[in-house]
């Protein structure tokens, strides 16, 4: 579960702290730095347990343009609760701007009261200190600062705390959904995903490998949008050449035969409920859940029973979810006790994040109407 995170200098978060419950809400207006959080979870997961490399996921544009000097750093900390503990994850990365170079500056993880791993520069060369289960001191090793020391060590009997902080940050997804993306190639494949992209365009590739992996949790998905589709039967991935076409197969009343349609035929509010509701059974549990805006694409009806979902497995302690959303059912629900309200400071032109507190003189309006009416910040 994330306890904690901290960004600072990346695009207008300076100095930003957040600490989420097992479901918050985040709300705030436009261009306030919601979504920047997301996005900055995204890459510590991509960097840490998804491969990537530093010049690829730390570019120069998405520095903070007000930060002064010559060379800039931006600073990442993750407290994170699992296998039996709290992991406590920093990165700092460098950026030259004479040079437009980015580079790794440090990089520590922690777990429980122990050290499990330390990167730094001394002297122009880039050293790592490796540590065994336990903190016990371990090879000091020459490193390369364009990639994660932590992603980059193989999995060995001697260091199964650090992988299993890659694992947890690896049951990270943080979804934009895009219906146009999902339906860009038709649904075509020929390979597995084993993640679903950020905004699920690869969406066919990763329902290929969950029929293969997740056979139970994919009935759990078909028996949803039954529910919710009109007509709805099933998905199916069918045979086309060297590919596969993942078609969505429907009976409407007084029909003998069944109709198959491509995510590209289907409407943007149904490939969106497929996308939801695929993520809302078939993530593993102990996930954390991140989505920008999920409501968008569907009406009021639609949506709530997803969210009452969400609202059960996380209840259920099997999932952790962090959102964004301007849903007045979400507001209603899940502000009062897990809302925070992102804004920007109009004298340094960066994010601020408050807890939402509410005072007696608001005890008779609901939350929503606080927002519509611009009082959220006084309430």
């Amino acid at each position: 579960m994330l306890k904690r995170i901290y960004v600072s200098n990346f695009r207008n978060l300076v100095n930003f702290e957040l600490r989420p419950e097992g479901l918050s809400l985040l709300m705030g207006p436009n261009g306030s730095g919601k979504s920047a959080v997301l996005d900055g979870l995204a890459r510590l997961r991509d960097y840490v347990a998804g491969g990537l490399g530093m010049d690829s996921l730390f570019p120069q544009a998405e520095f903070n343009r007000w930060a002064q000097g010559d060379e800039v750093r931006q600073v990442y900390e993750l407290d994170l609760e699992a296998n039996g503990g709290l992991y406590r994850y920093r990165l700092v990365v460098r950026l030259l701007r004479g040079t437009g170079q980015v580079r790794m500056e440090e990089e520590r993880l922690r777990f429980r009261d122990h050290d499990l791993f330390q990167f730094s520069i001394e002297d122009g060369q880039a050293k790592a200190q490796l540590f065994r289960d336990g903190g016990a001191k371990g090879p000091e090793t020459l490193a390369n600062w364009s990639v994660s020391g932590v992603g980059f060590l193989q999995a060995r009997t001697e260091n199964t705390e650090l992988v299993a902080f890659r694992e947890a940050l690896a049951r990270m997804y943080v979804i934009r959904l895009s219906p146009e993306a999902m339906a860009e190639d038709g649904g075509e494949t020929d390979r597995e995903a084993r993640l679903p992209a950020r905004d699920l365009s690869n969406f066919a590739s990763w329902y290929l490998h969950l029929l293969q992996e997740a056979t139970d949790q994919v009935f759990a998905v078909t028996a949803a949008l039954r529910e919710r589709l009109p007509g709805f039967v099933a998905l199916s991935l069918v045979s086309s050449g060297e590919r596969k076409v993942l078609k969505a197969r429907f009976r409407f009343p007084g029909s003998a035969q069944e109709a198959q349609f491509s995510l590209r035929e289907l409407s943007e509010g149904q490939r969106a409920m497929i996308a939801l509701q695929t993520l809302l059974h078939c993530l593993p549990d102990a996930a954390l859940l991140c989505v920008d805006e999920p409501e968008n694409f569907l009406a009021l009806p639609e949506i709530q029973p997803w969210l009452d979902a969400v609202y059960d497995r996380v209840e259920d302690e099997r999932l952790q979810a962090l959102l964004v959303s301007h849903h007045p059912r979400l507001i209603n629900m899940l502000a009062d006790d897990a809302g925070f309200w992102v804004h920007q400071d109009p004298d340094a032109g960066v994010a601020r994040v408050s807890p939402i507190t509410r005072s007696a003189d608001t005890e008779g309006l609901q939350m929503s109407q606080l927002v519509e009416r611009g009082w959220i910040i006084d309430a």
